[in-house]
């Protein structure tokens, strides 16, 4: 041999060692040798020279006696087909030789499968091929699973979500309903810390009550000790998302892009004033009906919608007078017009009885009543008056009494009877409105007064009465009755927000 022969003999060595150095590679002699060792392929060997029986109950001989005819053995090597049995000795390096490009589960079997077999190899390859750290390392993620909807809670405001939302280096809570999808957006002017987060989330307990249920992610601006003991504390159960898995708190984040949408559109528009005008658009937010829900949060929040300037286009249907309790009218005290009482008069020390006349009857239980001894009229309540039962009354003799005895005197029980045959004295008939004059204060307190519905009753105590009468007010009407909620609120378990 000469010299560039046997330069080219140690380059080939050298590139094979360069493939691979560290472990002798398995050649047919030593599955020869292997395969003669092995003790489950002795019995395989000594079955197809005698014979193999009808049934097998070893379990390592079981995978060859289901497929006995495609065996055969060629020169001290088990064939299966045109493939290698490969003894047990050698599956392990082969496995891991068959991975050496970390290749697919799908590559791997192909290749495998044209060169060698031994029992399970498919499972044998998958579980090497799936406990490669290089192979998981540079894998691509799995493929998302399809969004599963949290339950449906069963009343509104029983859970809650909860955010926070940075635009214009501001920074705001988001809060959101998970049944009625009603959404608060509050500004975090005092900070992000857990101290702040907590006095942002009792303002709004104080108007809806405490949830059961409050779900946010891992933002240790939330999830601190201190937040967990104030959930702990008002019976309040805490739920955390997975860690950088936003989608599980999918209620908070698209509440998130709703509220940035909201504040880019004022900015396009006017960029004063923005919280102002933020909750204006959060107000009819809650006043349209939610995609998911097909009805408004207001009306699954509050059990009604809100009033807003576009209700004012539709006619009003609704009477409050037909919506008046009939049996609380009718179980009330009835005086009609033209009848005699006895009616508080509200002195700056106290209150004393006088005779007076109903003039007019105001709703259901307020009256205009001529008062004799004063020459004047006043508004009084039922409340405010007694029946004159008595026969007729001498005005005189109740001014002068009145005045002489005013600490002590009260309301007869049962006035004396008038002597037989008198006629009733002028004081008490009732003086016809034209009889006034227009600069009589009789006739200027009875004109401008227009103070109370026919519906409802004000509900005013004599001193407020009297206190109007003197400054010459007018009362103010009363404001429509407040709906209600449909829920009660639900209050801390220790009774107060600890």
């Amino acid at each position: 041999m000469n010299n560039d022969e046997h330069n080219e003999d140690y380059d080939d060595v050298s590139y094979l060692n360069f493939l691979d150095d560290s472990v002798t590679p398995v050649t047919a002699d030593k599955i020869r040798q292997a395969t003669g060792n092995d003790p489950t392929l002795k019995k395989v060997f000594r079955y197809m020279s005698l014979g193999w029986p009808r049934k097998i109950s070893c379990a390592s001989i079981v995978p060859y006696f289901r497929c006995k005819a495609d065996l055969q053995i060629d020169h001290g090597i088990l064939f299966r087909g045109h493939r290698v049995v490969i003894p047990t000795i050698f599956r392990d390096q082969l496995l891991r030789e068959l991975h050496t490009g970390h290749l697919g589960i799908v590559k791997t079997k192909s290749i495998a499968r044209g060169k060698m077999w031994w029992p399970n190899i498919d499972g044998d390859i998958e579980r090497w091929i799936g406990s490669c750290a290089a192979c998981v390392a540079v894998r691509a993620a799995p493929p998302r699973a399809a969004p599963a909807p949290w339950p449906r809670p069963p009343s509104a405001w029983y859970r809650v979500h909860i955010d926070y939302m940075s635009i214009h280096q501001k920074v705001y809570l988001i809060v959101i309903d998970a049944y009625s999808k009603w959404l608060e957006c509050l500004l975090m002017d005092k900070g992000t810390t857990t101290r702040a987060l907590i006095c942002k989330l009792k303002e709004i307990f104080s108007r809806f009550g405490v949830p059961n249920v409050i779900v946010s992610d891992n933002d240790i601006k939330i999830n601190s000790a201190e937040f967990n003991s104030f959930c702990a504390m008002n019976g309040i159960r805490y739920v955390t998302s997975p860690v950088y898995h936003a989608a599980s708190n999918g209620q908070a984040e698209n509440s998130v892009k709703t509220c940035k949408k909201m504040i880019k559109c004022i900015d396009k528009t006017d960029k004063s004033k923005v919280e102002d005008k933020l909750m204006g658009l959060l107000f009819e937010y809650r006043n349209t009906p939610h995609c998911s829900t097909g009805q408004t949060p207001a009306s699954l929040m509050m059990g009604r919608n809100l009033r807003s300037r576009l209700d004012l286009v539709i006619p009003d249907v609704n009477k409050t007078k037909d919506n008046i309790d009939k049996c609380v009218i009718d179980n009330c005290r009835k005086f009609n017009i033209g009848d005699q009482v006895w009616v508080k008069w509200f002195t700056e020390k106290k209150e004393i009885w006088v005779l007076g006349t109903i003039q007019n009857k105001i709703g259901n239980r307020m009256f205009l009543i001529y008062v004799h001894t004063k020459n004047t009229v006043c508004r009084r309540h039922v409340d405010q008056m007694l029946m004159y039962t008595g026969g007729e009354f001498d005005v005189i003799n109740e001014t002068e009494d009145a005045g002489a005895d005013e600490d002590s005197w009260s309301p007869p029980l049962e006035p004396p009877p008038a002597p037989a045959g008198s006629a009733p004295p002028a004081a008490c008939v009732n003086p016809p409105p034209s009889s006034l004059r227009a600069d009589s204060p009789l006739q200027a307190d009875v004109q401008p007064r227009d103070v109370v519905s026919d519906e409802y009753d004000t509900g005013l105590s004599g001193e407020e009465e009297e206190v109007e009468e003197r400054e010459g007010s007018r009362a103010p009407a009363l404001p429509a009755p407040l709906p209600r909620l449909g829920r009660v609120l639900r209050l801390p378990g220790t009774g107060s927000y600890n």
